[in-house]
C-alpha cells in the first residue's frame, strides 16, 4: 500500500471515529441529568449544590456528555486505530497489543471504581467536617464539584495503569523486574509521598490511596517478570533456530 493509500485509509477511519464520537456524545447528552446525579452520589447529603451563572448547568451537561461520549466511543476508536496499524504487525504482536489494550481498559475501570466508591466518599466527608463549628454554610458550585470528582477519578484511573505501563516498558527493554525489586523501599516512600499530595491531610485517606498503589506496584513486578521470561524464551528459540539453520 502506497503513502496516498495509507493517508486515504487513515482519513476514512478518522471519519468513522469522529462520527461515532459525535453520535455517542449526542446520545449521552439525553442522559446528562442522570449522569450528573450519578456523580453526585459520593457526596451523599453532605452538600447543597448550586450554580453561579445561568449557563453553568448547561455547560456541565455538555462536559459530562463529552466524557461519556468518549467512553462509549472508546472501543470503536481503539478498534479503528488497531485496524489501521495491524497490517504492519505480526500475529504475535497483534495478540500482545490486544491483550495490553484489554488489560489497560480493565485497570482503568478499576481505578474509576475505586475512586468513586471508596476514595471520594472519604475525601468529601473530610472536606465537609473540616469546617467544624464555624458559622460558614457550604453551598458548592456544581462546576467545582464535578471538576474535583472528574479529576480525582481520572487521576486514579491513570494510577491504576501502572501494571500496563510496566508491561510496555519491559517489552521495549527499558525496564527490568530486577530493578523494580531492588527499588522497592524507595518506591514505598515515594508512594506515601504521592498519596499525601493527592489526598486530604488525614492518615486514613493517605493509607487508602497508598495501599492500592503498593499492590499495583507488586502486580507490576509480577507482570514485568512474566514479560521478561517470555522475551527470554523467544530469544532462546530464535537462537536455536539460527543454530539449526547454520548447521544445515
Amino acid at each position: 500500500m502506497g503513502v496516498v493509500d495509507h493517508i486515504r485509509e487513515f482519513r476514512n477511519r478518522l471519519i468513522i471515529i469522529v462520527v461515532v464520537f459525535l453520535a455517542a456524545m449526542l446520545i449521552s447528552f439525553n442522559y446528562a441529568v442522570p449522569l450528573v446525579e450519578f456523580l453526585q452520589v459520593p457526596a451523599g447529603d453532605l452538600y447543597d449544590f448550586v450554580y453561579l451563572s445561568p449557563s453553568e448547568p448547561f455547560m456541565q451537561y455538555i462536559r459530562v456528555s463529552l466524557i461519556a461520549g468518549l467512553a462509549v466511543a472508546g472501543p470503536v476508536i481503539l478498534y479503528e486505530l488497531l485496524a489501521f496499524a495491524s497490517p504492519g504487525l505480526k500475529s504475535s504482536e497483534k495478540r500482545f497489543v490486544i491483550a495490553v489494550l484489554i488489560l489497560g481498559l480493565l485497570f482503568f475501570l478499576l481505578g474509576l471504581a475505586f475512586a468513586y466508591a471508596i476514595l471520594l466518599p472519604f475525601m468529601l466527608n473530610f472536606f465537609s467536617t473540616i469546617n467544624g463549628d464555624a458559622a460558614i454554610e457550604a453551598q458548592i458550585s456544581i462546576e467545582k464539584y464535578l471538576g474535583l470528582v472528574l479529576s480525582i477519578m481520572s487521576m486514579m484511573g491513570l494510577v491504576f495503569e501502572m501494571p500496563v505501563l510496566t508491561i510496555l516498558l519491559t517489552q521495549l527493554g527499558l525496564l527490568r523486574p530486577e530493578w523494580m525489586k531492588k527499588s522497592r523501599r524507595v518506591v514505598i516512600v515515594l508512594v506515601f509521598i504521592i498519596a499525601a499530595i493527592i489526598t486530604p491531610p488525614d492518615v486514613v485517606s493517605q493509607v487508602m490511596v497508598a495501599i492500592p498503589m503498593l499492590a499495583l506496584f507488586q502486580i507490576s513486578i509480577t507482570f514485568s517478570t512474566l514479560v521478561r521470561r517470555r522475551k527470554d524464551r523467544k530469544r532462546k528459540e530464535r537462537q536455536e533456530e539460527e543454530e539449526k539453520f547454520r548447521y544445515q
